[in-house]
């Protein structure tokens, strides 16, 4: 359990970090992170907990399955 809320917990603050740094914006590159992580974190949690409880319930815990959900 403490591996699932430390990877719900920091999965999006690496794309929120390349998009902060990378893109080409005219906020500041602070703003622009916090503004992508409550986007990812709301997107986390309305089709990536559900469909990792889905997966778990089906027994499909594999790269496969998982990388087709984020797709």
């Amino acid at each position: 359990m403490k591996r699932f809320l430390l990877a719900l917990l920091s999965a999006p603050l690496l794309p929120a970090a390349l998009q902060a740094a990378l893109g080409e914006s005219e906020y500041h590159p602070l703003a622009v992170f916090v503004i992508a992580a409550i986007a990812i974190y709301v997107l986390q949690l309305v089709v990536g907990i559900p469909g990792y409880l889905f997966l778990r319930r089906t027994g499909r815990l594999r790269l496969p399955a998982h990388a087709l959900l984020g797709f």
